[in-house]
Order: structure tokens, then sequence, then C-alpha cells
């Protein structure tokens, strides 16, 4: 198991905890409509990202050449 699907999975995780406490604890903080439509769209943007880089790391694993690699810890550190 590569480190970029060990981040993919802890970024999935906290997209998928970030998510449940907007639509349970924090519901009362994000009533405007604005700011909720940012909540879910930051939240959407983290799932894509832990998406990307599971399948990132798929290819590291497949073709370890050093240009998906090097796309993997882009995806890491942005």
């Amino acid at each position: 198991m590569t480190i970029f699907l060990i981040l993919a999975a802890t970024l999935g995780a906290s997209a998928l905890l970030i998510g449940s406490l907007g639509a349970h604890l924090w519901q009362d903080l994000l009533t405007d409509p604005d700011t909720l439509g940012r909540f879910h769209r930051a939240e959407n943007y983290l799932f894509y990202h832990a998406l990307g880089l599971a399948l990132v790391a798929q290819l590291v694993e497949r073709f370890p050449a050093q240009k998906f690699q090097s796309v993997g810890w882009c995806l890491a550190w942005v």
C-alpha cells in the first residue's frame, strides 16, 4: 500500500466526517444559503480530491513512472 492510498483514505474519511458534521452538528451555524453552498462545494472538492489521489495511487502501483509519482505528490500537497 502506497502513501498516496493512505492519504486518499484519510481525505475520504475527512470528507465523510465533515459532511456528517455539517449535516447534523453544525446545521444551526450553516443557516445562510450562501454559506451552506460554499460548505457543500468545499466538501465535494475534498471528496473528489480523495478520489483523484486514490486513482493516482493505483496508477503508481501499476506503472511506477516518475510522472505519476509527481502527480501524486502534487495532489498530496495541494
